[in-house]
């Protein structure tokens, strides 16, 4: 931090609030020492934002938490995403909070009295304000160049709706007036969109070091660094190649891989400390640091700093872009933040305090310890198998034992320890990359501190060979059987199957095939023509496809039904016979006698059980069925024939007959009519004249009521009527008794 032109002045009092600063006496004599801000303990710094972020209805969470120390003894803490407003008194957040891109949270003394916003009163925005709609700023590190705090911004432009959907479009520097903080300036560097810059500042040896961080197809980050002279960050900029410095971006090298977008470098003694959360493991919360006797490296570690406990497996949340605070520290500690979220939008609202920085502190430099296990043996890697897994030779009185890889291809300058350690000696190899080479070691740990590293062992993920010889034989139950050579131990298959009689696409089966030669089919559809092939699938992914082989499916035909029956119904006969086997379909057939009708006449549809009805009949013709049993689409031999003649039943009994005398010798007939189509019979008899059987009227009749005339005045008859149609003739009503009058 510069703070020469800060001092630099006529004599007299700045007065900042209640802080009343002396720069120079009147005498001209020599400045005290300018106010420095406390030296707080982690846990005090923790609870000092816990506080700030439930009492300030202001600020009520943020993540990035880079600190810079104001000359006048405040401290400028430099937030990214924050949450603005109130919290309830149940720690939830409301729904309507402000949340903003952008903030500077000002402390004096030991406690945090403001916090620095962009927009109205009443409508809270970024501090430092996008250029266009769609993009934003994200707080970096940043210092004091005389009278000016300098902040690096990293800018981003949203490309989604999704929570990793956006894209680093360049890095700017703001510069803030002292003491007021007014935005003074935004100013773009002129570096591209490769490395996020501004990630750590460094001060050391009359130069500004500015560290960035380069992102990668692989889910790494790279630490690059640049250099300006003291105070002059708005100067040109070198930057480090590997070997020298160079005013041209394009030349700047990667030093280490696996740093956050945040990170920091401290000069501790000779050495110089770079802190940041394990980056080369994807949500590792770990904290590690490297050192290095410049700042431009060669760098070593990494060294486990500290695990972030709020990170618990299981859940989803995650620490991360760990930082060190030199100038908050006490003596003989690395002072560290992180930040804390969850991958669970909703958490923010329903607990405010997880969003909110945490503070701990590592003793430095770290102690040795006075006893080491001892390093495992006998370390393998068989990353091809189906379940890949890492295997070792146990370690005598070892309580766990940690792994540690680094992904070669990527590359990943170092390794990086898991964050889990392992009790026995077998774990999974892990999440790797189709065609990547890996190194592993393994150290034990416990009761002793942890062992040196074992002997590494390089493996390289490769895709499964393509299976060949694939061939398809049908078998007599409409199955097909599939062989292939086996390209590789312990792989799996998959299937892929088409149907080609149908036009089928291919289909990939629901589950893979574990048997290492062979695999047969379902039963298919017999006469169906198919085409197969397959693939190989490893931990690394799936093999490219097999050649295509084809085969026909075939069933031997089941025997002919026995014992068919045929009732005769209205235009319809239903058929019922024995089934030779279970598990068939049957086809009717069936043919129109009465027309001469040769061929039989197949039924559209297949019958699942011994029973089927043909309709669509004529009544009245006779007609002749056979059966014949299906197995998947092979049908046997016809069933003998059977014959049967459809008619309409014959009409019910017509009811309420009544009789009435309407003229001399007639009577007149009325009933409830049945169904449409029917036509009517009268029948009477004599009883006075003693005549046993009724007489049928000479003429039918269409529908009730009927007249019967040519009776004998006088005589006491016996009516009746009877329904009848193209069947027949139906049971009569009945009988009623009349007296004719003349």
């Amino acid at each position: 931090m510069n703070t020469g032109r800060w001092l630099a002045g006529a004599a007299g009092l700045l007065v900042l609030g209640a802080l009343a600063i002396v720069l120079l006496d009147h005498d001209g004599g020599a400045a005290p020492e300018p106010p420095k801000p406390p030296r707080l303990a982690a846990t005090d710094l923790t609870g000092m934002f816990s506080r700030y972020g439930d009492t300030s209805g202001q600020w009520t969470g943020g993540d990035n938490t880079a600190s810079v120390p104001l000359p006048d003894g405040r401290v400028a803490w430099l937030f990214s995403d924050t949450f603005l407003g109130k919290v309830n008194a149940d720690h939830t957040r409301p729904r309507d909070s402000a949340f903003i891109n952008n903030t500077i949270v000002v402390q004096e003394g030991a406690q945090p009295v403001l916090t620095l916003r962009g927009g109205a009163p009443d409508k809270p925005a970024a501090l430092v304000a996008p250029p266009a709609t769609g993009q934003y700023y994200w707080a970096q590190d940043g210092t004091v160049e005389g009278d000016h705090l300098q902040v690096f911004y990293n800018r981003y432009r949203r490309t989604g709706s999704g929570l990793w959907d956006f894209t680093l479009t360049g890095s700017v520097l703001a510069t803030f007036d002292l003491p007021g903080l007014a935005s003074k300036q935004v100013t773009d560097l002129p570096f591209g969109d490769r490395i996020a810059w501004g990630s750590a500042v460094l001060e050391d040896g009359g130069h500004t070091y500015v560290y960035g961080a380069e992102r990668t197809n692989d889910a790494l980050r790279f630490a690059h660094v640049a250099r300006v002279p003291a105070g002059q960050l708005g100067g040109a900029w070198e930057f480090w190649t590997g070997s020298g410095w160079s005013t041209a971006v394009e030349r700047s090298a990667r030093l280490l891989s696996g740093v956050g977008t945040g990170y920091s470098v401290q000069r501790v003694a000779d050495r110089y400390v770079m802190v940041t959360t394990e980056g080369n493991l994807l949500f590792n919360p770990a904290i590690v640091a490297y050192t290095a006797p410049a700042p431009t490296g060669p760098w070593e570690g990494p060294l486990q700093l500290h695990t972030p406990a709020e990170a618990t497996p299981g859940t989803s949340r995650v620490s991360y872009d760990a930082r060190l605070h030199p100038e908050l520290a006490r003596p003989g500690k690395l002072l560290v933040s992180y930040n804390v979220n969850s991958l669970d939008a909703d958490t923010s609202y329903a607990d405010a305090r997880v969003y909110r920085p945490r503070f701990v502190e590592v003793d430095w430099p770290l102690a040795e310890p006075a006893a080491r296990a001892q390093a495992p043996t006998g370390l393998s890697a068989a990353v091809n198998d189906v379940h890949p897994a890492l295997r070792w030779s146990a370690v005598p009185g070892a309580e766990r034992y940690w792994v540690y890889e680094r992904d070669v291809t990527a590359g990943q300058t170092h390794p990086a320890r898991r964050p889990h350690p392992v009790t026995g000696t077998a774990t999974d190899a892990g999440l790797l990359r189709d065609g990547h080479e890996y190194e592993f070691w393994v150290s034990a740990d416990g009761p002793a501190a942890e062992s040196p590293p074992s002997a590494a062992v390089t493996a390289v993920r490769t895709r499964p060979t393509v299976p060949e010889g694939l061939t398809a034989k049908p078998l007599p139950d409409g199955r097909i059987a599939l062989t292939w050579t086996n390209p590789g131990a312990n792989l799996w298959y998959w299937l892929y199957q088409r149907d080609t009689t149908k036009g089928e696409q291919w289909r990939r089966h629901d589950f893979p095939i574990d048997q290492a030669r062979g695999f047969t089919t379902v039963p298919l559809m017999h006469g169906h023509a198919y085409e197969f092939r397959i693939a190989a699938i490893g931990p690394s992914g799936e093999s490219a496809p097999s050649a295509v082989t084809r085969a026909t499916a075939r069933y031997a035909p089941p025997p002919a039904p026995t014992g068919l029956r045929a009732a005769p119904g209205d235009s319809r006969a239903t058929l019922t016979w024995n089934a030779p086997s279970a598990g068939l379909t049957y086809r009717l057939y069936y043919r129109d006698l009465t027309t001469g009708q040769r061929a039989f006449t197949r039924s559209l549809f297949h019958v699942d059980e011994p029973t089927g009805i043909v309709g669509g009949l004529v009544n009245g013709h006779e007609y002749e069925f056979r059966v014949a049993a299906v197995r998947h689409g092979a049908e046997g031999p016809p069933s003998q024939t059977v014959r049967a003649t459809p008619m309409l039943p014959l009409p019910t009994a017509p009811t309420d007959l009544k009789a009435t005398v309407t003229a001399p010798g007639t009577l007149t007939l009325t009933w409830k009519p049945l169904a449409p189509g029917i036509h009517y019979w009268v029948h009477y008899r004599d009883l006075t004249a003693k005549q046993e059987e009724f007489v049928k009227a000479e003429f039918p009749t269409a529908n009730p009521p009927a007249l019967q005339p040519g009776l004998l005045p006088g005589h006491e008859y016996e009516v009746t009527v009877s329904a009848a149609n193209h069947t027949g003739e139906g049971p009569p009503a009945t009988p009623v008794k009349i007296v004719v009058t003349s």
